[in-house]
């Protein structure tokens, strides 16, 4: 993971592509990088998280739960 991570470190994010069917996610890079997240198969986990610029985090899971968290606080995604 430390090696993925070191690849992506000072690339732009070229494009994003959230597949709300099951929760997977792309991000694009340039240098024709490509980060893939899938969601786990384990119900009661949590999928990924995504911390954006602003400070607030995208989080997927468990299962089906897409979710925005401002700061402390916890809203769905959307809202």
């Amino acid at each position: 993971m430390e090696r993925a991570v070191a690849e992506l470190e000072g690339k732009c994010a070229t494009g994003v592509e959230l597949d709300t069917s099951d929760l997977s996610l792309e991000i694009a890079f340039d240098d024709q990088l490509l980060f893939r997240a899938a969601p786990t198969p384990d119900p009661e986990m949590e999928h990924w998280m995504l911390y954006l610029p602003d400070g607030s985090v995208i989080s997927a899971g468990p299962g089906t739960t897409l979710t925005r968290e401002p700061g402390d606080s916890s809203a769905p995604l959307g809202d």
